[in-house]
């Protein structure tokens, strides 16, 4: 079995006789399923996930949806008594101590894509 290189995917299949395929990423690791799209959300889309009542808590930041539910820095859907989940925090960012590079931890997951429209 050999990686087949496509020029404009993120994911490419592996063994094409095996009937559940099997992709590699852009980091090498295996995955069973092929790319799926993303979801797209609008801002009333967005505001249904709040984290309150058991629901999960989304946030968006420069044009991306990011599922913080398993942070505990959410707990209920506020963070730091300052934000709110089921928003667009793009803006807010600029003002917090801390960078981009919160929305890579382990506990922070890409959900979908933002489109205030």
């Amino acid at each position: 079995m050999a990686l087949i290189q496509g020029a404009a995917c993120d994911l490419v299949p592996l063994g094409r006789r095996d009937p559940r395929y099997r992709f590699f990423d852009k980091a090498d690791r295996m995955t069973d399923s092929a790319p799926t799209e993303e979801r797209l959300f609008t801002e009333r889309e967005l505001r249904q996930f709040d984290g309150t009542r058991g629901k999960p808590a989304y946030i968006a930041y420069a044009g991306v949806v990011y599922d913080v539910s398993a942070s505990s820095l959410w707990r209920g859907g506020m963070h730091k008594e300052l934000h709110y989940a089921g928003t667009d925090l793009t803006r807010t960012l600029r003002k917090a101590p801390h960078t981009a590079e919160v929305f890579t931890h382990a506990t922070v997951k890409r959900v979908g894509r933002y489109s205030p429209l």
